[in-house]
C-alpha cells in the first residue's frame, strides 16, 4: 500500500499503510501546468491575496481526491489529484497522518469477498500495519467500488475531525475520527449508512 506524503493520521484510526501507497506531495512539478493532462492535478489556483502558502502548513484535503498544497518553486496553490497521483492503483482518500496531507493508495482485488463494513473491519483489525502488507491483503479481499465507498467514509471523519486533529494529532483525534466513522459525531450519517448496506453478494469463498 501506500501514500503521497502521509506519515501516521489514520495509523490514529486504522493503523499506518503498506505497499508504499502514500503518495508524496514534493517532487511532483511535473503534475502542475500546462505538463498536467489530468482534470484537477496540478492546476495552480494562484496566489491567495499577498500571502504565500507553505508547504506542509497550509496543505488541505479539499476532496476525497484532492488536496491543496503549495508548488515548490513558485509557493502558489496547486491542486494535487490523488487519482492521478496513485494510477494504476486506486486512490482511498485524501487523507491526513501526523498533520500531513497526501494521498492513500490501494489495490483492490479482482472479486468482491468483503462488503465496505467488514472492509474498514479488516483494516481496524491491522491497527498499525493497516498502511503496511495487512492492508494490502484488506484491500485485495474486496473491489473498487467497495473501497470507494470507505473512502468516502473516511474522507468524512478526517473534515469533521479536522480542528480536534490538528490541535491534538494524537488519541483525541485518533478518538474523533473514530467516533465520526461511527457516525457519532459529525455529519456522516449518510455515508456510515451507505457502507452499512454495503453487502458481498458474490459467492467466493
Amino acid at each position: 500500500m501506500s501514500w503521497t506524503r502521509l506519515t501516521i493520521a489514520i495509523a490514529l484510526s486504522f493503523g499506518a499503510a503498506g505497499c508504499d501507497f502514500f503518495k508524496e506531495l514534493e517532487g511532483n512539478e511535473s503534475e502542475t501546468g500546462e505538463e498536467s493532462s489530468s482534470e484537477t492535478a496540478g492546476e495552480s489556483t494562484g496566489e491567495t491575496g499577498e500571502e504565500s502558502c507553505m508547504l506542509g502548513v497550509n496543505d488541505a484535503c479539499i476532496a476525497q481526491d484532492l488536496v491543496l498544497t503549495c508548488e515548490q518553486d513558485s509557493d502558489e496553490f496547486v491542486t494535487f489529484d490523488c487519482a492521478a497521483a496513485c494510477s494504476p492503483n486506486l486512490n482511498v482518500s485524501c487523507i491526513t497522518v501526523s498533520g500531513v496531507q497526501g494521498c492513500w493508495c490501494a489495490a483492490p482485488g479482482p472479486n468482491k469477498l468483503d462488503s465496505c463494513s467488514e472492509l474498514e473491519d479488516c483494516l481496524d483489525g491491522c491497527g498499525a500495519q493497516a498502511y503496511e502488507s495487512c492492508g494490502d491483503t484488506c484491500f485485495a479481499r474486496t473491489d473498487s467500488q467497495t473501497v470507494r465507498l470507505l473512502g468516502a467514509l473516511i474522507y468524512c471523519a478526517e473534515q469533521s475531525c479536522e480542528t480536534i486533529c490538528g490541535q491534538d494529532p494524537g488519541a483525541a483525534c485518533g478518538n474523533c475520527l473514530w467516533d465520526a466513522r461511527q457516525g457519532l459525531i459529525g455529519d456522516c450519517a449518510l455515508e456510515r449508512s451507505i457502507c452499512d448496506q454495503d453487502s458481498n453478494g458474490d459467492p467466493w469463498p
